[in-house]
């Protein structure tokens, strides 16, 4: 092939680079300072505190219910950071997601109210 072809695909290339990063600029520019989604934050924000019990035996305790079994999920609001209390079932990971999915929607349900806008129903 001949180097006027590579000259071309060569500006092609870089004129699209360039188009997109103008594009990026234009948008970041019309949109401001605007806070990330809560989902892709939501992990900087929220600690842990998952462990499994043991449901075997004499002594099952009884730890809630949930979709699939035995299983307890608690949401706690604490200055800056949100707490998550997960006890499920140990060995039982198909809760223990389930369990970690319904908290994050809990989260984003609760932090994605309509703002107060003076109005008393």
């Amino acid at each position: 092939m001949s180097p006027f072809f590579w000259e071309i695909v060569i500006f092609i290339i870089k004129r699209n680079i360039m188009d997109t990063n103008r594009f990026k600029q234009l948008l970041e520019s019309s949109l401001g300072n605007v806070k990330p989604l809560l989902s892709e934050s939501m992990d900087e924000v929220i600690q842990w505190d998952i462990k499994s019990v043991d449901c075997e035996g004499k002594n099952k305790p009884v730890i809630g219910h949930s979709q699939s079994g035995n299983g307890y999920m608690g949401v706690d609001y604490e200055d800056d950071m949100v707490i998550v209390t997960i006890r499920y079932c140990k060995g039982d990971h198909k809760e223990l997601e389930y369990l970690k999915k319904k908290a994050r929607n809990q989260i984003e349900t609760e932090n994605q109210l309509p703002e107060d806008d003076g109005i008393n129903l």
